[in-house]
């Protein structure tokens, strides 16, 4: 294993497959990536959608980048479908906001898994037998935090995420949320519960009218 100096920045290659639409998982890996790069010799593979990440989100802060893979001290990839074989000289480290089960193989290979929450790290730890590290998204509080908290019920639910079913993980699971919530309410007459989020395709659509149906039968 390579060793560098500490007193040297090591080199740092990222690279990240989320090239679709831009949410919640590609501000996240976009500011560890950040991170990352102010403490190493960073590049990012490939383009990055600058333009959504600081329309959608405020993100501004732009990376050294090459379309050419290299050997780095440390290999970052960050992906749900892909991942590469680890290169990195000294660290590998594997981004994953839910693991892929096929992908479990791979995963092994490399040094660390970074995940965003504590149940994506079971089935990290279930799927590969690894500990993964858990980093929380960041939220700024002055953005988000209500203007009037009174205002706020204590026994209101919001859930802010696509309407998207995917069989592998991926998928947001408001089906569950909401049959769990049909239970629940016997117990809090008063409860609410929100669902939020976007819809990207013919079949978000699908999905959603799917459980607007099942709202209707409960």
């Amino acid at each position: 294993m390579k060793k560098w100096n500490i007193r040297q920045r090591p080199s740092c290659m990222f690279i990240g497959d989320h090239r679709g639409r831009i949410g919640g998982g590609e501000i996240y890996s976009h500011q560890l990536a950040h991170c990352i790069s102010t403490m190493t010799d960073f590049r990012y593979v490939g383009p990055a959608p600058y333009k959504d990440l600081r329309n959608n989100h405020g993100f501004f802060h732009r990376f050294l980048h090459t379309n050419t893979p290299y050997k780095a001290d440390i290999f970052v990839n960050c992906s749900h479908f892909m991942v590469q074989p680890p290169s990195g000289e000294n660290r590998n480290i594997f981004i994953t906001f839910f693991p892929n089960k096929k992908l479990a193989k791979e995963m092994r290979e490399y040094d660390t898994i970074i995940t965003c929450s504590d149940f994506s790290a079971l089935w990290v730890k279930n799927y590969t037998g690894k500990k993964a590290v858990v980093i929380n998204p960041y939220i700024d509080p002055k953005i988000f935090y209500p203007g009037n908290a009174d205002s706020v019920s204590e026994s209101s639910i919001i859930n802010v995420s696509r309407f998207l079913r995917e069989a592998d993980g991926h998928g947001k699971r408001q089906d569950v949320l909401i049959r769990a919530f049909s239970q629940l309410v016997e117990f809090l007459p008063n409860a609410t519960l929100k669902l939020c989020g976007s819809v990207l395709s013919d079949s978000d659509q699908a999905y959603l009218d799917e459980l607007r149906a099942t709202v209707g039968e409960l």
